[in-house]
């Protein structure tokens, strides 16, 4: 018996089989496989039906697995020293380009598990996992960051610790967006109705109004032991980064700095902060400018330096009594922020799926999950981005079903995980 762990999704090893092959012109010894909705450059020895292991690009593999896989290009770091791979030193699984051909991930032989169990053959497809009998196989690659900032986050928050200001269970930063290709299957009713939207690459940005605690005085704390009636909570106005709560109004607050060595989050914040009733939870993306930094390098979105914009894609109620969260619609999205004069990501395309199918294709397919996936690699993808004045591919998009869990799901183009493959590869950091 094997013993599979998952942690997270995104970055993990999926067993999976290879789906279609073609040729690639002018490349003799490789061919290009279709994986899990991924293009995945191949070995020509690989046939339809063969079953193996997929990672996504910008998952981190071992130390371990490359070297007892003599993966490693450097081939005194393999177990056998005269075999060379193509992974560099830090196990990074990069977005490849080979004679103009990208890559999505990297495709292994359940083989490669063998150091570790003889039961790899045992695994059925579709299983996802990133540790095996206790062994880490991968995890999302984490660049290392080579210089602190000014004002890079140091030193402490003013006032109270969050754990003495939040009550459990109110506050949540947004799900890590799982991508569309491992969850395709989630959309295979014809009748499901979807929202596509674009996706914006700028920083993520969360703004509240939930229960908080109060600090009660000595007298307070003497009536409520007396059975008096004392307020022990109380909606506050907070916000937050995609990871890092920032500020709980007049409780607590991060001092400045960070990544953008500014608030950007909080001068957001100021301008929307009207609009938090008790209860609601607004995600969104900030992009352009802080100051006279772009938020994301040569992303503008149409702005000057020193403006920026904010994208609302997602709002949810969280309930007093038990904590709740209720995801809201995208009617209910969009009529919010048309009656608070606030802005949300562009949508693409509202309807069916098969209405979608029926606008963009005359294919009859056994799968229309995959004809879905297809159509909208053709469409949306491989463009450049068409908000910003400078020439850049657009991230991609996500896709939430409407009928179902409301959960939103992420497509993104190769050119831009080529880009920001190479901004990896120059040491910048890239922040969500």
């Amino acid at each position: 018996m094997i013993n599979l762990e998952l942690k997270g999704n995104n970055y993990c090893a999926s067993v999976a089989k290879i789906k279609q092959i073609r040729t690639l012109e002018n490349c003799d010894n490789v061919v290009m496989g279709e994986i899990n909705g991924y293009d995945v450059i191949i070995s020509k020895n690989c046939k339809i039906g063969d079953k193996g292991l997929f990672f996504p690009v910008e998952t981190q593999l071992s130390i371990k697995f490359c070297y007892n896989n003599n993966l490693f290009s450097d081939k005194s770091q393999n177990i056998n020293p005269e075999l060379k791979g193509y992974i560099r030193s830090s196990g990074r699984i990069r977005c490849e380009k080979f004679r103009g051909y990208m890559s999505d991930g990297l495709f292994l032989p359940l083989s490669s598990l063998s150091y570790i169990t003889p039961n790899f053959n045992t695994l059925i497809e579709g299983t996802q996992f990133d540790t095996i009998d206790g062994t880490v196989i991968c995890q999302k690659y984490i660049p290392e960051i080579k210089e602190i900032r000014s004002g890079g986050g140091q030193g402490k928050p003013k006032g109270p610790k969050i754990s003495d200001i939040l009550v459990p269970g109110q506050f949540n930063f947004h799900y890590s967006t799982s991508k569309l290709q491992d969850n395709i299957w989630r959309f295979e009713n014809l009748d499901d109705v979807v929202v596509i939207t674009d996706k914006w690459h700028g920083t993520s940005a969360v703004y509240s109004n939930l229960l908080t605690k109060n600090k009660l005085s000595w007298w307070q704390k003497i009536g409520k032991f007396f059975g008096n009636k004392v307020k022990t909570e109380e909606y506050r106005k907070m916000y937050a980064s995609r990871s890092v709560l920032k500020s709980i109004e007049d409780r607590y607050h991060t001092p400045e700095g960070g990544y953008y060595n500014s608030d950007i989050w909080g001068k957001v914040f100021a301008d929307i902060k009207h609009v938090l009733v008790p209860g609601i939870t607004i995600y969104g993306e900030i992009v352009g400018y802080t100051g006279e930094k772009m938020i994301q390098k040569n992303y503008n979105y149409g702005c000057k330096p020193g403006e920026h914009k904010f994208l609302v894609y997602r709002i949810t109620s969280t309930s007093a009594f038990d904590g709740q969260v209720a995801e809201w619609s995208w009617d209910e999205i969009k009529d919010f922020c048309k009656e608070h004069n606030l802005e949300t990501v562009k949508v693409l395309f509202y309807g069916t799926i098969k209405q979608f199918l029926e606008r963009v294709s005359s294919i009859a397919d056994e799968s229309d999950s995959i004809l879905l996936l297809d159509n909208l690699k053709r469409i949306y993808l491989e463009q450049d981005c068409p908000h910003c004045i400078t020439k850049v591919p657009a991230e991609g998009i996500c896709i939430r079903n409407e009928s179902t869990d409301k959960i939103a799901y992420k497509l993104k183009s190769k050119r831009f995980l080529l880009n920001e493959t190479e901004s990896l590869d120059k040491g910048e950091e890239v922040v969500e």
